[in-house]
């Protein structure tokens, strides 16, 4: 039947028009196939990628209660190292704390644009915020350029050994410590016995950081507040002493 309505009786003029109309309605038909073949397989390989993220998830959740070492670990390091930062900021920066913004802008030049050194977020806290409320990572870059400590590219801002330590070495190791608790932390199980270790190692640093802060002030003929800097050092233990009590869950 579908031969006869392709070949009609009449097979005058309109012959060409109806090979055309023939030819017209196979491409259409294989178009037809094609995206609906296409679509299956974008199907396919969609609810492929949802399996494979699945197991992902699956296979690399931690649950919770497993993870709560981490957290505490990674908790201690925020508070820690952001008030030991701005310690140092208060304490060293050449100029008074209240125009910083300005001691800033001198230090790095004053034809630079302060978006060769920062980020538009962290332009925006320079701008905006109190330094006490500035994060690590932003405290740690002032600290290099307003502290009158050695130039970032001196060699000084890196991992040494312990006879060599310096004030620099020693916030590069606060700072890379801090960094490698957030880097893949939703991935790590710490143990009590690890998370011990990770915090004596956190309140040793702290501690030496605190003792360099004293060494380079006095080489530099540099007050200290020892009222202030005893308190650093009873807020350390404090925050350490804190994320080990157990977990009360709010009511």
């Amino acid at each position: 039947a579908s031969v006869l309505y392709f070949q009609p009786r009449y097979r005058g003029p309109l012959l060409g028009c109806d090979r055309v109309v023939v030819t017209v309605i196979g491409f259409t038909i294989l178009t037809l196939a094609f995206n609906i073949s296409q679509r299956l397989s974008l199907s396919c390989n969609i609810n492929s990628h949802c399996r494979m993220l699945n197991s992902f998830i699956e296979n690399n959740y931690i649950p919770f209660n497993e993870h709560i070492n981490t957290r505490r670990h990674q908790h201690a390091l925020d508070y820690i190292g952001q008030k030991i930062l701005f310690h140092i900021l208060e304490s060293l920066v050449i100029g008074n704390l209240g125009n910083i913004l300005e001691i800033i802008k001198k230090a790095v030049g004053v034809n630079k644009p302060l978006t060769r050194f920062f980020t538009d977020v962290e332009i925006f806290q320079l701008e905006q915020e109190t330094p006490s409320s500035w994060d690590i990572t932003l405290l740690y870059k002032v600290i290099q350029k307003v502290c009158g400590l050695a130039p970032v590219d001196s060699g000084e801002w890196s991992n040494k050994e312990d006879g060599d330590k310096t004030l620099e070495s020693l916030l590069f190791d606060l700072k890379e410590l801090r960094n490698r608790g957030i880097h893949n932390s939703h991935l790590q199980v710490l143990s009590s016995s690890q998370l011990q270790n990770s915090l004596e190692e956190l309140k040793t640093l702290s501690m030496e950081i605190l003792d360099a802060l004293i060494e380079t002030a006095t080489e530099r003929r540099m007050e200290i507040d020892v009222d202030r800097e005893e308190g650093r050092r009873k807020y350390v233990e404090m925050v350490i002493a804190d994320v080990k009590k157990k977990v009360v869950e709010p009511k």
